[in-house]
Formats: C-alpha cells, structure tokens, sequence
C-alpha cells in the first residue's frame, strides 16, 4: 500500500548516521529542494521499509530526526521533527509524516541542523502519533508561574529568581530557555480553557507538557494518588483543545535542581526535566547556557501516564469532574 511524505526535503551534502540505531549525530547541510507530497509506491503493512522506493529510487536507509531550518540571513528558524531517509544516488531527506506543511523556505539561503538515529528497520507511517519526537515541555509566552510574590509571566522570569513548587515550596530557577517554532503539526499548543484543570485562566502549553492529577481513581487504576497527564493526551476532554492557527509561537522552559510541579494560575504542572535534550530550535547561547548550568538529570516528579492509560482514565470522568490537585 503506497504510503504519503510531506515535506521532504532534500540536503546537501548527503548525510550519513551511524547505523548502529544508538549514536546521535548532528549536521549541517544547505537544503537544495522541497518535494511536496511524495509518495512511497510499494510501502506495506502501514511501514516504510529499507529497500521501499522512493519516486522510483531504494531507500537504502531510514532513521529519526529532529531538525532545525536557518533562514533570511540568520534571522529566522523553524523547527520539524520526523525521519530521514538516504536512497541508493546517496541523496538524504528528512521530513515529517503528519501533513503539516512548511513555508516555501528554499532559496532563501537556509541552512538544515539535524539530529538522528540510523539503524531503524522500519518507519510507521503513524509514527507522528507516537510520543517519541516532540519532547519539548514547555510553557507559552504570557503563562502565569507561582512565585512568592505573587505570579509572574514566565518570559518574566530570570535565572535565581524563586518560584514556588508544590513538594518543596520556593525554589530557585537554574535555567531558562526559549523556542520560537511553527506552531502547528508536532509543535501545536494545547490549550486549556479556565476551570479545564482548576486553572483560573486559559492557558497554552506544548503538547508534552504535563499536568498533575490527583483522586481515587488514579489510586484504583495505577497504584498512586498522583500522576502525571500529558497535554496532547487531554485534548478533547473538558474543553481542551489543539490551538491551530497561531503562526510562530514562543516556548519557554524553566529549569530547576530536580524536576517539580509549578502552579499556573492553579493548574499545577511541570518544570522542565533536568537531563532532557535542550531543544533544536534554541540558539547556541541559550544551549551552552544549558550546559554551563550543570543540573544532573533528575527523575520525574510523578509517574507519567501513557496514551492508553490517560485514554482510560477520562473515560471514567465526566467533564464536569476534573479531580485536579489546585
């Protein structure tokens, strides 16, 4: 069954990942073309395979990736998560596989930064509904944080200021980060109406973002009073819904000594994960500053559900009861 690519983008030079399927390397490449849609004629069983063809030509090779596009002179970026794919002329794609489009950025002198793993077997044409790429936790510019002053906008926000966390009151932020990205397709906000999740005021966080949630019913499905619930996996319970048509939006990260849960407006939600990968889309700066922080990687502040068990958990409450810690 053919299978359908959106934003294949070819690079120059080719790029060669390491095949073992565990080391991450990073390019950069000039992107030369844009084919939009291509299809992959003898795809099967919902996968695109080593030896499939693509407009024509093997596939010799597939792995993941996260890339970042520099455009207008250094002034603008974008930012795409998906795969990569390295057929028998030695030419190298990378592209998305959910349909999202990006704007018609070659010519303008862009250069493609990418990370990847090689060695897959096999690409799931449904691999963007996986949780896998966009790891990116972040808060929205203008989300209200907790401090002990009272709350404060998180763009506001500066390294060594206090915010106030739920298992360890106030804390002080070793980190900030900042993403501008195209904000539909993996990086679409989630938003979350007043009252969705105890939150006095709407807000917009990225889909991996996660809420905390407490009551009996996470005790009787998975051992613990609380736990953790991805954004994405809320959408369409109590109002929540995927924020499309934002154009560019600004994430911002705030990084603490151990990862904590943050009040926002009432909804309590968490810091970033010390130990995640910084995000493609920041600048040199704010990444070397990541690093010069020097946080250990911590563990989550709560176990985080999974699709399937977020899904069951919903299914058993009506909109009408969030059952939110605030």
């Amino acid at each position: 069954m053919p299978a359908t690519i959106y934003d294949a983008i070819r690079i120059d030079p080719a790029v060669k990942f390491a095949a073992d399927g565990t080391t991450v390397n990073s390019y950069k490449a000039t992107v030369l073309s844009k084919i939009e849609p291509v299809t992959i004629e003898n795809a099967v069983a919902g996968e695109i395979r080593i030896g499939d063809t693509f407009n024509g030509i093997a596939i010799t090779d597939i792995g993941k990736t996260s890339s970042q596009f520099t455009y207008n002179n250094g002034t603008s970026t974008l930012s795409q998560s998906g795969y990569y794919l390295t057929l028998s002329t030695g030419e190298t794609f990378v592209f998305a596989l959910d349909g999202t489009s990006l704007p018609a950025i070659v010519g303008l002198d862009v250069i493609a930064e990418s990370a990847g793993v090689s060695g897959l077997s096999n690409i799931p044409v449904a691999a963007v509904d996986d949780d896998e790429f966009v790891q990116i936790a972040c808060f929205t510019e203008g989300s209200p944080i907790a401090t002990p002053d009272g709350d404060r906008a998180v763009e506001d926000l500066c390294v060594g200021d206090y915010v106030a966390t739920l298992d360890a009151g106030a804390q002080p932020v070793r980190w900030i980060g900042h993403s501008r990205v195209l904000g539909n397709g993996p990086a679409c906000p989630v938003r979350i109406p007043a009252g969705a999740l105890g939150n006095r005021r709407a807000l917009a966080v990225s889909p991996q973002h996660r809420f905390l949630w407490s009551g009996w019913r996470a005790e009787l499905f998975f051992g613990t009073h609380e736990v953790l619930i991805k954004a994405r996996h809320l959408v369409r319970w109590n109002g929540i819904h995927w924020d499309r048509g934002r154009g560019i939006v600004g994430y911002w990260h705030l990084m603490l000594d151990h990862h904590r849960l943050l009040n926002n407006s009432g909804a309590w939600s968490e810091s970033f994960q010390p130990g995640s990968a910084p995000p493609l889309s920041m600048d040199v700066e704010m990444r070397a500053a990541y690093q010069s922080a020097a946080v250990p990687s911590a563990p989550s502040a709560r176990r985080t559900l999974q699709r399937f068990e977020a899904q069951l958990l919903l299914s058993t409450v009506g909109d009408a009861d969030p059952a939110i810690a605030a």
